[in-house]
């Protein structure tokens, strides 16, 4: 499910295969709906941190 509506954003490692290192983005026009009108400014995101760990030890 995509929820975000604004800007997003994605961390790639440059490594083949991997999933975003992080990723995440604007989501106000869910906050309107799910309040019923009024707007909330929100923002969401994931880091995986495996992924940070393991690439600092590659460092």
């Amino acid at each position: 499910m995509e929820y975000y509506d604004g800007f997003t954003f994605t961390f790639q490692a440059d490594r083949a295969g991997w999933p975003p290192v992080a990723s995440g983005g604007r989501y106000d026009a869910l906050t309107r709906v799910l309040g019923r009108g009024r707007e909330i400014p929100a923002v969401g995101g994931i880091i995986r941190p495996g992924l940070v760990a393991e690439l600092e030890a590659q460092a």
